[in-house]
Formats: C-alpha cells, structure tokens, sequence
C-alpha cells in the first residue's frame, strides 16, 4: 500500500510536469524544455543534498545499470515532450500509459518476477487498446502518434532497471545518476538549438519542470522499493485521470469516442494484470 501511495503522488507531479511542458513546447524546442528539466533537477539535487550526502550520491554499485538508466529516461523525456509538443496531453498520455504492459514483459526476463499466461494475454489486449487510441491507417493517425509509443518503451525498461537497482544502490543514488546524465547528454545539443525565455513566467515554468520531476521520481523510486514493478507501474494509470482533466481545463482538448476507448481497453488491462500479481504476492 504504501509502494501505490508514492505512485500516486509521483503521477500527480508528472501530470504537472507534462502540462507545464506542452505549455512550452508551443514555443520552445523540445531539447530545451527536457534540458531545462534535467539541469534544474541535478542544481536541486546538488545544492539540497550534496552538503548531506557528499560522495554517496555518487557512489554506486552498479554505474553502468545506472547510466543506462539515466539515457533511457532522458530519450524517453525527449520523445514524449516531442509529442506533446503536437498532440493533444490526453492522448500522448494515454499511449505512454502502454509502459506499465511493457513492464510487465520486462520484468520476465530482468527481473526474475513470475507472469502467469492470463497476465500476458492483458498485455496483448492492452497493446491492442493503445492501436485503438494510435489508429494506424487511419486519417486521424500522424507519425507523431509513434513518439509517445516509443517514449513508453523506454520508460518501461527505465523502470525495470530502477526495480532492479533499487536493492542495491539507494534513492539518492539512483535519482542522481538520471538527472547527471541527461544534463550532460542535453548540454552537448541544446546549445545549438537554444531559445532565450521570452517572459519571467515562461523561466519559472522551466523551474516547475525541473522541481516536479524530481520529487516524481524520487516518489517513483520509493514505490518500486517497497512495490513488485508490476503492481506499482499499474498505478500510473491515474495520470491518465490527472492528464485528460487538466487537457479540457487548460487546452480545451477532449478525447474523442475511441480514445477513450482505447484509453478503457489499456486500463483495464493493466489493472487486470495488477490484482494478478496482488494474489500471487498476498
């Protein structure tokens, strides 16, 4: 129970960082926006922490594990604010909500955790959701719909690998590494695509992203310490809630009929899978 809580809270944030971000993504390019999260969040974490912490946040078991950890969440936030940028939040958030399924497979290999054949047939049907939401051959269906897809493959092996570090390395530790290395794989390519913030407003929502995503994955990584991976991915699902109310309050964006369709078919099956792995773990 406790593992859920921090997903629910770390949703809460990253549902405020996507809004924040599709705000800026109308006049900022992408690269910039997840820059300026990523330096905002690794200055937060060396001025608040590093007087504590020292050389421990540093210090890993695993830096290899964790530097491939930090490059999959960082082309994973490239990707996503990239659709935002041309998507409506609803939809973009609805298709990386496929994560958690992906999580699922995941976790079979890299994890050693056991997956019953109803839970994979959930995944499948879960998959068969984000189609319905992605509509490939459609006329409503652009290239763009692909990024948040991809987005959520690597978010899913993002969040397998912090399952698997999580025994090993601490919180600290393993929020640090993500944050250094998408700071210093961004700093090399946003200097060449670099925007100067047109307003104080537009400079403080730069800070917004960088502070909501670090208290996300901090929250993130508490739940996958004291959750299975299976069961705390599926509670991100409630981003989908947090997604489409602020889509209709801030950008008058709704999803249509099958979307939500879509949307139903995906959440289902991720919650399917969830009371599944609860019964085998109780």
């Amino acid at each position: 129970m406790r593992g859920i809580l921090f997903m629910v809270a770390a949703t809460f944030l990253f549902a405020i960082m996507d809004v924040v971000s599709k705000l800026l993504a109308q006049s900022y390019p992408p690269v910039e926006v997840v820059a300026a999260r990523y330096i905002v969040q690794a200055v937060l974490m060396l001025v608040i922490l590093a007087p504590t912490q020292g050389m421990s946040m540093v210090r890993s078991h695993r830096p290899g594990l964790q530097i491939v950890r930090g490059a999959l969440l960082c082309i994973s936030s490239l990707m996503f604010v990239a659709a935002l940028a041309v998507m409506p939040i609803a939809e973009a958030a609805a298709i990386g909500s496929s994560a958690p399924l992906m999580v699922v497979l995941l976790s079979i290999p890299l994890l050693r955790e056991r997956v019953g054949t109803p839970s994979r047939v959930a995944v499948g049907v879960g998959f068969l959701g984000a189609l319905i939401i992605i509509r490939p051959g459609a006329e409503i269906f652009t290239w763009a719909a692909l990024l948040p897809l991809f987005s959520a493959i690597c978010g899913a092996t993002y969040q397998v690998l912090t399952r698997k570090v999580s025994g090993i390395d601490g919180t600290i530790t393993s929020l640090f590494y993500p944050a250094m290395v998408g700071t210093v794989l961004l700093g090399c390519v946003v200097p060449f695509v670099w925007v100067t913030p047109q307003s104080t407003l537009d400079a403080l929502f730069m800070l917004c992203i960088g502070a909501a995503a670090t208290g996300g994955h901090f929250l993130m990584i508490k739940s996958l310490t004291h959750a299975p991976a299976s069961i705390a991915s599926s509670i991100t699902y409630t981003q989908l809630i947090f997604s489409m109310i602020s889509g209709y309050l801030i950008f008058g964006q709704f999803p249509d009929g099958w979307s939500l369709v879509g949307m139903a078919v995906v959440v289902f099956a991720g919650l399917f899978i969830a009371s599944r792995h609860r019964g085998i773990r109780n």
